[in-house]
């Protein structure tokens, strides 16, 4: 309720029709009376929230002319017409401490332009710091905090107020900022440096100690080496004499690498990971008749009503939270679990609607999302945020619900999805019960999931089979549509549906439920995947070979034809070994993941429990449900082939001036092969799919020394160019590797064109898998890049003054602060820490230390490793193990561990190399790859972090070192 009155009383009170009085009261009845509150909420419950808010955010007063009881917001208003009539002018400079709490990434903006109101009418200051008795005023998660010269503001003109709950508000200068000039200092909260502290000023102020070089600096603590002890002693005798800017240090003798910078440690989400384990079938009472143990089914695994209502916390506090980045936002939940679908381990799915004033296409707003939610440690846990999706997202696991999360941003398709598949299986009590059991039997066996048969994919051919003859309950979601009336077009597709239960057409299908799930078995373990489309839009199959020219389908795809021709959305992938076309995004495959492999496993599974529920439908199906859910069929498995993937993505490819753009990308890959690697290579074959239109070039090559042995030259040749420089580290690898190996391999190249894409895929075909692994992994690190680099010289200007060279890609950037951008097109935005590390280590070595190549080398490896992390996700649609199409599915349940492996390391602020160490396995993917066992032998776990050993800290030796921190 809070979060609403914030929400009307500062922002949105106009907006829904109400007036406010001049000093921004409003009738509590009045509020009582609106949709967002009405028949939920009484007076009593408003004064319990006035009296209770931490923050004093409100305001009670009985109107003196009307005696009617009205409510107002102390502060934080974006409405223009609210006076300043209750607030208290400041005269004079009464408060010692006046301070704005900010973050990294408006800092460089703030300290060229100053403070500014935004849309509000005031900038918001606090009387203290945070833990100063400071109750409203700042944000519990500031990274910074502005000191401002109360003094010197009021000399000069600028007004001040105080309000009633201590807020200080200044409405700035005409323009409403608040200018640097009245900054009196600036610190980081997390360590109290300030934020601009650069090595000379830690040199500057140590000084009187003697001969004194930076062996490290970071944004938490400096390690020091001085010339002999005595100097030490000297400095630690005056800790907390000392200051930088006014603050002061705490300096203490250096205890070792395991005190002065812990290891990060690997991420463990056990409550994710627990909240994920399935309830086991045998501890289920499967005794009794069908209905018995269908009774008993879910009971132990739906959810109930009330684990349901229970949820709706998760989504108040997900709003009241945001709302402080993006006031009148709304946190809608969609997913299984508003379905009617959901089951104990299902996850939460959130859509998070901004206001269009705050949205901006160049924001990534899931790591926005993620860093205010991070500064909640009691709500919200094991947060990752994985941006680069097709649909970016931010999975957490919430504390008082007990419950995982995925928070999207993008497109409001998900909500609609959910609100058609629960109006559909809705319509007859039949339907949740069997589509419950469905989804428990296909989650037991393991089949469903990421990168598998997705909940929703299950539910699309639940529905579909529900949609044909002789069955013929539900009608095809075309039919929903046919009146214009109730068009709601979302992404350029109508989502909108007739919503009136009792206009469905009449049925007068009477089977049990027993008969609809026997029968769902026996549908599907007949239909032809190989050749038809599921089509729940029109509830008919649909030859694949229909889709290969648009204008052949019926009238009834008119849009999905328009916006092909229109190029607004890509044709659907109907190729793959089963197809679900999306009843609302014709365009999209829902079932595009599925492997060819695990696509016989799922036929497999169909005709098992359909063969079961012809044994048992004489027997009133009494076993049936014991059969299917304890055994499974027996599966022909066939070992697979380990293969390295790296997808280039069109952003990289779109600015290739050389229309013949796969003669380009031909030539740089034999560049990388054969001038750096010195590998020949020897076409093998070339052909084009006439379906797909995409060629595909196969290259064999054989490997004779461990290439990827590069660590110990790299430092070498420095003054050459890119590839010259390369091609003599592996001539140098070649001297001095004794070791001969035969490994045998085949380089596949795969072109799309439309949009333009490329994947590179490597397999062995003789030798040590051993060797081949570490081959796999290492390239998978190093061709991004590499690629990049050699790119350059064919891209049109706009797209060449990018960073793509070598010489940019190791230049030790000028960052003052360890601050990111918000843009999607760089990892950057979670390694707020490591750019800053990273920097100020360069520059202490170039300023005293003995290994100035320590700050090329962190920096060329922190630059390859945000580009290799942006081709984790670059080609969702091509790779088999892609999230694109699970995330843009409304089920959360499929999507947690979507990528999860991958991208839980994606964020550089939790390991400032991880980033390059996943990017470089996201793509290692087995030839058939949902279940292959090779493949777990190329996650994180077992591969060598080749950049990171390149970019290791070299400690400087020296005879005493101390480190300090400021306090």
């Amino acid at each position: 309720m809070s979060k609403c009155l914030s929400w009307l009383l500062r922002h949105g009170a106009l907006k829904e029709g109400f007036t406010l009085s001049p000093e921004g009261y409003l009738s509590v009845d009045e509020i009582l009376r609106h949709k967002s509150f009405k028949g939920k909420y009484s007076k009593t419950d408003v004064e319990r929230v006035v009296k209770n808010n931490d923050k004093q955010r409100f305001k009670l007063r009985c109107n003196p002319h009307t005696n009617i009881l009205e409510i107002k917001a102390n502060q934080g208003h974006t409405i223009s017409d609210i006076d300043d009539s209750e607030l208290s002018p400041i005269l004079e400079p009464k408060y010692s401490t006046v301070v704005h709490g900010t973050y990294y990434d408006c800092w460089q903006k703030i300290k060229s332009e100053g403070l500014s109101c935004m849309k509000r009418r005031h900038i918001h200051l606090s009387k203290g710091t945070l833990g100063a008795n400071v109750i409203s005023g700042l944000r519990n998660n500031v990274q910074i905090y502005i000191f401002i010269d109360l003094a010197k503001g009021l000399a000069e003109g600028i007004r001040f107020y105080e309000s009633e709950n201590g807020v200080i508000l200044t409405p700035g200068n005409d323009a409403g900022f608040l200018a640097p000039k009245y900054f009196e200092k600036v610190v980081d909260v997390k360590t109290g440096y300030p934020p601009y502290t650069q090595p000379q000023d830690i040199l500057k102020a140590f000084s009187p100690y003697g001969n004194v070089t930076i062996d490290k600096l970071t944004n938490k603590l400096a390690t020091l080496n001085f010339a002999n002890e005595e100097d030490a002693k000297a400095a630690i005798q005056d800790s907390k004499k000392i200051n930088v800017y006014g603050e002061f240090l705490t300096v203490k003798p250096f205890q070792g690498n395991s005190q002065s910078e812990p290891s990060t440690p690997k991420r463990n989400f056990t409550r994710t990971k627990q909240k994920g384990v399935i309830v086991d079938p045998h501890r289920i009472d499967l005794s009794g008749d069908f209905h018995e143990q269908l009774d008993n089914i879910m009971a132990a695994v739906r959810l109930t009503q009330e684990e349901v209502t229970k949820l709706s916390t998760l989504y108040t506090d997900l709003e009241e939270i945001l709302q402080q980045l993006w006031p009148g936002c709304m946190a809608i939940p969609f997913g299984s679990i508003t379905t009617g679908l959901g089951i104990k381990t299902s996850d939460a799915d959130c859509y998070v609607d901004i206001p269009n004033e705050f949205r901006n296409p160049h924001v990534s707003y899931v790591n926005k999302a993620k860093r205010i939610l991070q500064g909640y440690p009691h709500l919200f846990a094991e947060l990752i945020a994985i941006p680069r999706a097709h649909t970016p997202i931010v999975k957490f696991f919430h504390i008082p619900t007990e419950t995982n999360c995925d928070l999207t941003f993008k497109t409001p398709l998900g909500m609609q999805n959910s609100r058609l598949i629960a109006f559909l299986l809705h319509a007859d009590p039949r339907f949740i019960p069997m589509a419950v059991v469905i989804k428990y039997w296909a989650k037991i066996h393991g089949f469903s999931g990421t990168g598998k048969l997705t909940n929703y994919a299950l539910t699309m051919l639940i529905i579909f089979y529900l949609q044909l003859d002789p069955i013929s309950i539900l009608p095809s979601v075309q039919w929903l549509q046919k009146d214009p009336g109730d068009d709601h077009i979302i992404d350029f597709w109508n989502t909108g549906f007739m919503k009136q239960p009792d206009l469905l057409p009449k049925s007068s299908n009477t089977s049990s439920i027993s008969e609809l799930l026997g029968g769902f078995f026996e549908f599907y373990s007949t239909f032809n995947f190989d050749e038809m489309v599921v089509c729940p839009y029109i509830g008919q199959p649909i030859k694949k070979e229909a889709f290969k020219d648009p204008n052949l389908l019926p009238n009834e795809f008119e849009r999905y034809k328009q916006n092909i021709a229109r190029h607004i959305t890509p044709p659907l992938r109907f190729t793959t070994s089963i197809c679900v076309q999306d009843p609302i995004e014709l365009c999209h495959n829902v079932a595009s993941a599925i492997t060819s492999k695990l696509a016989e496993e799922i036929k497999s599974y169909f005709k098992f429990a359909a063969n079961a529920y012809e044994k048992e439908k004489l027997n009133g199906c009494k076993d049936f449900l014991k059969i299917i859910l304890f055994h499974k069929p027996k599966l022909v498995r066939t070992k697979p082939i380990l293969e390295y993937r790296t997808n280039i993505s069109p952003r990289d490819l779109n600015g290739i001036v050389n229309d013949d753009w796969k003669s380009v990308v031909g030539e740089i890959v034999k560049v990388i092969f054969e001038q750096i690697l010195l590998v020949k290579l020897t076409k093998v074959e070339e052909k084009v799919n006439p379906d797909t239109k995409k060629e595909k070039v196969k290259l064999a090559g054989t490997l004779t020394k461990a290439v990827w042995k590069r660590k110990p030259f790299s430092r070498l040749y420095r003054e050459l160019q890119f590839v010259e420089q390369q091609r003599k580290i592996t001539e140098e690898i070649m001297i001095a590797d004794k070791q001969v190996i035969d490994l045998q391999f085949m380089l596949t190249t795969t072109y799309s064109n439309i949009p333009r894409r490329v994947i590179l895929a490597l397999k062995v075909t003789n030798g040590d898998l051993n060797n081949f692994r570490e081959f796999g992994k290492f390239l998978n690190g190093y061709i991004l890049v590499w690629f990049k680099c050699l790119l350059g010289p064919y891209l049109r200007p706009s797209a060449a003054n990018k960073p793509v060279s070598v010489a940019e890609t190791i230049k030790v950037l000028d960052r003052n602060l360890n601050i990111s951008s918000d843009s999607d097109s760089s990892s950057a935005d979670e390694s707020r820490n490591s750019n800053a590390d990273e920097f100020r280590n360069s520059y202490a070595n170039e300023s005293g230390s003995s290994n100035v190549n320590k700050s090329r080398n962190s920096n060329a490896d922190e630059s390859r490793n945000s580009n290799a992390d942006e081709s984790q996700n670059s080609d969702a649609d091509e790779s088999q193990n892609s999230n694109a199409d699970e995330s843009r599915n409304s089920n959360a349940d499929e999507s947690r561990n979507s990528n999860a492996d991958e991208s839980r390391n994606s964020n550089a602020d939790e390991s400032r190399n991880s980033n390059a160490d996943e990017s470089r396995n996201s793509n290692v993917a087995e030839s058939q790859n949902s279940d292959a066992d090779e493949s777990q032998n190329s996650t994180a776990d077992e591969s060598q972090n080749y950049n990171a050993e390149e970019s290791q800290n070299y400690s400087v030796a020296q005879s005493c070192k101390t480190e300090f921190t400021c306090q």
